[in-house]
């Protein structure tokens, strides 16, 4: 950073200025710049949500795809942190994040298939007809690397070869004296990996390592057996236990991998932020009828077109191939023919992979005018039978540079459109790789703010391809000369927030006090009224009585009033009734007033 040792010298940067430099230093500039280059044109957001480990709440990743630099680029937007993840909870917090971006130039929204995002996307679609005139957003589906991984897993949880691959990584992780064993019995260090159990499709280094194990794994549980070695006593080791029993698992295993590296070119190629969705129906449709050739009839896939695809019956047998001829891989082949029970297991090889593709179909779909419908032809007609147009590889060069060269200001309504189509997103890597870049800058007690402003500077920074070659503009070094004045008005209304919390909390205190005074004001009143009826109704009676039963009553009368005038109402204090039933002239017994008088008269009181 510094050539000159004279300047390293007197330079000082403590954690706080750190901090605050890129809280409200950095981050402010980016994401104003951010948003002024999203406004510039159409855009497509992407989202996903994920628990974060240091807040505990659920964390909201917002990405936007848009055109800058004639190029497509994706950048993180901003993050939302919430408990609930309801549809309208997940609408209200994407419209808080995205209230700066102006929503009538939105194309699209990129997202993963649960249901509550498909209700998210039916309201987010009603509210966005009501405030623009019926504008629709195009819907090209949920994530199709996510419908990819889970195809896969609908076809390989019938074997619960997951069970298996978790229990032979469980078995030794985390345990010294047991990976000890181990590598005593065996001579190994190599032990089994970590199965995914969301991305089975990347899973293939697990099982290219499950199969480089199993010999010494068989060597281990048969020293377990034998008694040589402690037996763990585990649901692992119960787990490899019967798996050993199936005389399939390895042909199971080899099939797997067989599957997994033909699926795996396919997502490496879509694991990418370029505009590939022009390609993604051409390469899915070539990945399903390579998938197909191994269990249907050939001649049935012989120049099918992609809708006859779609609709082709897998489950009808008299579409498959004859057991014998079915392609399950070398290495479960060569399996299958050491074992005794190959004829009886190869009736049962026709399922293996029936299952794969059922219900799993590519929607949506684009309209457009008849203006870039005649510069479509026209540009067909004129560039795309130059050579450069005909060798073009869309892995070896990004397809909207390419486009940008040859459509130019010549097809300017067919440019437009071509940029909507180029930024609909063909799936969310880019928002699930910022998942990853949480672990890198979170700490601990770190503030939800904090975390935003620290992401949308890794952004920047990978944008521009490293620290050093990010430029530092005059916007930029205003910005970050101005952190430490946003840093202090910050502070202050943090403290008159504060302030304002604990006068809020001192006016509930005293309302809560004046609410209790007032229900015991009222209970005082309840109980010394009905002292006072009842000392009426003893005099009362006491006027029809005579002798010892009219003492008794007039006592009793007497004893009742006595009660109320020292103690109002038993068990509660008087200080209370102070407060709103003093009176304000003393009353005064009259001589020679009748019982009965005054305690009307208390009772009116």
């Amino acid at each position: 950073m510094f050539p000159d040792s004279d300047i390293a010298k007197t330079f000082a940067c403590g954690d706080d200025k750190t901090a605050y430099i890129t809280k409200f230093g950095l981050a402010p500039h980016i994401k104003r710049d951010l948003v002024s280059k999203i406004n510039n044109g159409p855009f497509v957001l992407m989202f996903d949500e994920s628990l974060n480990q240091t807040t505990k709440n659920k964390q909201l990743d917002l990405h936007v795809r848009f055109w800058e630099e004639e190029q497509v680029h994706s950048r993180y937007l901003g993050s939302q942190f919430m408990g609930h993840a309801t549809a309208k909870d997940l609408l209200e917090q994407v419209k808080e994040c995205v209230d700066q971006l102006e929503l009538r130039s939105l194309v699209s929204i990129s997202m993963d298939g649960p249901n509550v995002n498909w209700k998210f996307c039916e309201l987010l679609q009603r509210e966005h007809a009501e405030l623009y005139g019926g504008a629709q957003l195009v819907v090209v589906g949920s994530c199709g690397l996510h419908t990819m991984h889970n195809a896969f897993k609908c076809g390989f949880t019938m074997w619960q070869l997951e069970k298996l691959l978790r229990a032979m990584h469980t078995l030794f992780h985390n345990v010294p004296a047991r990976r000890e064993d181990y590598s005593t019995v065996t001579k190994s260090t190599v032990f089994p990996l970590s199965f995914c159990g969301h991305r089975w499709v990347e899973n293939l280094p697990v099982v290219e390592r499950a199969l480089a194990v199993w010999p010494s794994l068989l060597q281990y549980m048969d020293a377990v057996r034998t008694k040589k070695l402690p037996n763990p006593g585990t649901a692992s080791l119960d787990t490899i236990a019967a798996a050993l029993k199936d005389p399939l698992i390895l042909a199971k295993l080899q099939y797997y991998m067989a599957l997994a590296r033909t699926f795996n070119p396919f997502l490496k190629k879509y694991q990418t932020d370029e505009p590939v969705m022009p390609f993604l129906g051409k390469d899915l449709a070539e990945l399903i009828k390579s998938l197909l050739r191994r269990f249907i009839k050939r001649e049935l896939l012989q120049d099918i077109t992609t809708l006859q695809l779609t609709r082709l019956d897998v489950a009808d047998k008299n579409n498959w191939l004859h057991p014998q001829d079915i392609d399950i891989g070398l290495g479960a082949e060569s399996i299958l023919k050491s074992t005794k029970e190959t004829q009886t297991d190869a009736r049962d090889r026709s399922n293996l992979v029936q299952r794969f593709l059922q219900d799993k179909q590519l929607t949506g779909g684009v309209s457009a005018g008849d203006v870039i419908l005649q510069q479509f032809e026209a540009f067909l007609s004129l560039e795309s039978r130059s050579e450069e147009f005909l060798s073009f590889q869309p892995m070896q060069k990004r397809l909207d540079i390419f486009l940008r060269d040859f459509l130019g200001k010549t097809y300017p309504e067919l440019s437009a459109f071509c940029q909507k189509l180029l930024i609909l997103s063909h799936g969310r890597a880019s928002v699930e790789r910022g998942f990853s870049v949480n672990k890198e800058v979170e700490t601990c007690n770190m503030q939800q703010d904090t975390f935003v402003a620290q992401r949308l500077v890794c952004d920047y920074v990978t944008l521009h391809g490293g620290v050093t070659k990010v430029p530092l503009t005059r916007p930029l070094l205003n910005s970050v000369s101005s952190a430490r004045s946003r840093y202090r008005i910050h502070l202050d209304q943090e403290r008159r927030k504060k302030e304002s919390e604990a006068q809020g909390r001192k006016r509930k205190a005293e309302e809560d006090h004046l609410e209790e005074l007032k229900r015991r004001k009222k209970s005082i009143l309840e109980v010394s009224e009905g002292l006072a009826r009842d000392a009426d109704r003893f005099a009362e009676e006491a006027e029809g009585k005579a002798g010892s039963k009219m003492a008794m009553l007039i006592s009793k009368s007497n004893l009742l009033r006595r009660g109320f005038k020292e103690n109002p109402a038993e068990g509660i204090p008087l200080q209370p009734l102070q407060v709103g039933l003093t009176p304000t002239h003393p009353v005064e017994r009259s001589p020679g007033t009748p019982d009965s008088h005054w305690s009307r008269s208390c009772s009116c009181a």
